[in-house]
């Protein structure tokens, strides 16, 4: 979608999302680090909130950067996509999970999205997938991430719900 070799009338609409994606990721893990500071181990909060910004660093590269532009970098961004996530959601679970009125289904559904993500970057790097089927679990490990982040917003509205 965002090569525009293949789609030249949407490759600008779907870069410029990625780009702002990114963007709106760096912007969400820097809200989640200062929302949950104060429930989580120094050492857990460094790795969640570097993996966080490393992440949406590397989503808006990936559109920066895209197929058509300089295939290299598009890839290497790309693998830094799903390469932070492991710690990203490894950190992220187990906050949630060691939080006093945290959502444990949140967190392990964190723990299933990072096994998905390694199992796709496995296949991935051991050359086990053909093309087709690795843009498949590329797309599932992705929409699995979002539908992640969705779950963590929703709890971030009933934190601050709470609060008040």
């Amino acid at each position: 979608m965002g090569n525009a070799n293949y789609s030249p009338q949407g490759a600008l609409f779907y870069n410029l999302a990625v780009i702002l994606g990114g963007l709106a990721l760096v912007l969400f893990f820097i809200a989640l680090y200062r929302q949950y500071s104060a429930w989580w181990s120094n050492w857990l909060r460094w790795i969640a909130i570097s993996a966080g910004v490393v992440n949406g660093l590397a989503v808006l590269m990936s559109g920066a950067y895209a197929e058509h532009i300089n295939m290299k970098a598009h890839t290497t961004w790309s693998y830094l996509i799903f390469f932070s996530l492991i710690p990203l959601l490894l950190a992220y679970s187990l906050a949630f999970w060691k939080r006093t009125g945290g959502s444990k289904a949140i967190s392990l559904y964190g723990f299933v999205v990072c096994a998905v993500d390694v199992f796709f970057l496995a296949n991935i790097l051991s050359g086990g997938l053909d093309p087709g089927l690795g843009s498949v679990m590329e797309w599932f490990s992705v929409f699995s991430y979002l539908v992640w982040i969705l779950l963590v917003s929703l709890d971030g509205l009933v934190v601050i719900d709470y609060r008040i």
